[in-house]
């Protein structure tokens, strides 16, 4: 089962593959057998991302100030634009050398903004 809409704060997925979806319907049940798949869901999704941080006390805050200047923000923002569209964004943990395989998955389903986040460093696997 995937954990939908969970209210953590991070300041970036680490060991993921992201992407938003008009339907992920078809991509979870592809998924099933992985653990701990994430799934945000429009308004409540855009919540529990917190573009200013306010949302998860100063420590939150203050990752997201830093954040409005790099890469990080800018796929951020476009997670917000889609989950406001009324797009589902999937958090996929994947280490590196899945990465490929399971944007690809993602791609076949109509995702965009697909990205693979690891420790330090971030990737973008869509054209959009």
């Amino acid at each position: 089962m995937p954990l939908e809409n969970v209210d953590e704060f991070r300041d970036r997925p680490i060991n993921a593959v992201t992407g938003l979806l008009p339907d992920a319907n078809p991509v979870l049940d592809a998924l099933s057998d992985t653990a701990d798949v994430g799934v945000l869901h429009s308004g409540e999704g855009t919540r529990i991302i917190d573009r200013s941080g306010s949302e998860h006390g100063v420590g939150a805050r203050f990752v997201r100030l830093f954040q409005n200047f790099g890469y990080t923000g800018t796929v951020r923002d476009l997670y917000l634009a889609g989950l406001s569209a009324g797009e589902t964004l999937v958090v996929i943990p994947a280490q590196a050398e899945q990465r490929h395989e399971l944007a690809q998955l993602l791609l076949e389903h109509g995702a965009h903004g697909v990205h693979w986040f690891g420790p330090g460093t971030a990737e973008q696997l869509s054209a959009s």
